[in-house]
């Protein structure tokens, strides 16, 4: 078998009426990279393990690793661990509730192999819990860097694909603020491009439950970061000015 080029992503709790989708859209993906699938089970209380494990007996030719964490760790804290136990040089990231487009790694993977870069993103499909679409695209623009990305997070987690070198150890911090739009100006601080495709290559599912649901709780973990990163204060209230309008195209 081909040594391992990307490691996918996946925290998951109490994921299982989804989680059979998210691991399948890995393993039906064209392009013939060579990937593995590292699902860390954050602590469920249902079926979640009992899925995946069922998964991994039917598709026994697909590199699928299944974490238990003893303990609720969080997305940040389970997808740390599983970034540790990661045999690819690319990490992607993929929630348990979402799914990727069939040639969503053969649209991203040439930005690393022809474009040199180094951090990959793209536009994702707003789907409802039965799967149905809420909104065909939400765009992004073809390259972001920090001073963009800091006026509203373009960057949907479920789209990245980054070089598993340049990760800051740990990853994920601030598991109850939006940690990975704080990874994401981490990596691009240094004065990094990621480049976007703005094609839907995720399909997002908007759970009712999760964090960005909430826009007034979402706003005020935004501020958060920019605090995150000591933005003095009359900077982050005009970044959140950015913010508000950014979301009210977003949704509208």
């Amino acid at each position: 078998m081909k040594d391992v080029e990307i490691s996918v992503i996946m925290p998951a709790y109490n994921a299982g009426k989804y989680i059979k989708e998210a691991i399948s859209s890995v393993i039906d993906q064209t392009g013939g990279y060579a990937t593995e699938t590292i699902v860390v089970n954050d602590n469920s209380s249902d079926d979640t393990r009992a899925i995946v494990e069922s998964v991994q007996r039917d598709y026994p030719d697909s590199s699928i690793v299944l974490i238990n964490n003893e303990c609720n760790l969080g997305a940040g804290g389970s997808r740390n661990l599983a970034i540790a136990r990661a045999k690819g040089k690319y990490v992607a990231f993929l929630d348990s509730d979402d799914y990727w487009s069939t040639d969503k790694l053969a649209r991203q993977m040439p930005l690393f192999e022809n474009c040199g870069a180094e951090f990959a993103y793209g536009a994702r499909s707003l789907i409802d819990p039965d799967g149905k679409p809420v909104k065909a695209i939400i765009p992004v623009p073809l390259k972001v860097g920090y001073n963009q990305l800091l006026r509203t997070n373009v960057i949907p987690c479920g789209s990245v694909i980054v070089k598993k070198d340049i990760l800051p150890d740990p990853p994920f911090v601030r598991d109850d603020i939006h940690e990975d739009y704080i990874l994401w100006l981490r990596l691009l601080q240094p004065g990094r491009i990621a480049y976007g495709i703005n094609e839907p290559l995720l399909y997002s599912r908007l759970a009712p439950g999760g964090k960005s649901r909430n826009k007034l709780k979402s706003a005020w973990m935004n501020y958060q970061v920019y605090r995150h990163f000591e933005i003095p204060v009359c900077k982050a209230l005009v970044l959140m000015i950015s913010y508000a309008i950014a979301g009210f195209k977003k949704y509208k």
